[in-house]
């Protein structure tokens, strides 16, 4: 067969882990909750067409509904005694955690990582590099993160880690500001960075979706 005639379908096997640890449920915003009322899918208001319209879905309603959904945490935060700050507890279970899943359902190409898990997977991979061989990712995918913060667990490197990456990461973000996933870009070597004008979330417009298909297609060359 000529190359010409040739198709390559490359396919990926995604396995999504949630935190270890069940976290307290807390009220959002507003405007996010308005967000789950009017982006909810399609599956949560067919549910509901018996009982109202969608233009009938209260807040009130959301907010029950997100309550209904656990959340879950990579680790928590426990304030220091001797200055106003917080340390974070449960990293080193957490890593644990990881490692059993690696080595049940693995080996894994690569590692994504949203918020705290972006932040989490960026410090495996900083780990890996300084020769911890639980981990053995070729690449890594981070939106809407930035690097530890607890002094306890920030890793000095003497070189910009030689893997592929991508950042997606938002202008708007309040929680992680852009700058801060900016730092952890160069964390890498040769980062490819996707702003975005939105805020905390991960964003699924054609745009940002042809750069993840265009990375992906990278790794799998």
């Amino acid at each position: 067969m000529h190359r010409d005639e040739m198709r390559v379908t490359c396919s990926w096997t995604l396995v999504f882990v949630d935190g270890p640890i069940v976290v307290p449920y807390e009220p959002t915003s507003d405007e996010h909750i308005q967000r789950y009322v009017h982006e909810c899918p399609p599956c949560v208001h067919y549910s509901l067409k018996d009982e109202c319209s969608m233009n009938e879905l209260s807040i009130e309603g959301a907010e029950e509904r997100m309550q209904a959904v656990a959340q879950y945490a990579w680790w928590t935060f426990e304030r220091r005694t001797d200055h106003d700050a917080y340390s974070y507890a449960g990293v080193e279970d957490t890593l644990s955690y990881l490692d059993n899943i690696i080595r049940t359902q693995g080996p894994f190409d690569g590692i994504f990582g949203f918020s705290q898990g972006g932040i989490c997977a960026a410090y495996m991979l900083a780990r890996q590099h300084q020769g911890d061989t639980r981990f053995q990712f070729s690449f890594g995918v981070f939106c809407a993160a930035a690097q530890m913060t607890d002094a306890a667990f920030k890793i000095a490197l003497d070189s910009p880690l030689p893997m592929p990456s991508l950042h997606i990461m938002g202008e708007q973000d309040e929680l992680i500001s852009i700058e801060k996933s900016r730092i952890l870009a160069e964390q890498f070597d040769n980062p490819v960075l996707f702003p975005h004008p939105g805020g905390h979330y991960i964003p699924t417009q054609k745009d940002p979706r042809t750069v993840w298909k265009a990375f992906f297609e990278q790794q799998a060359a």
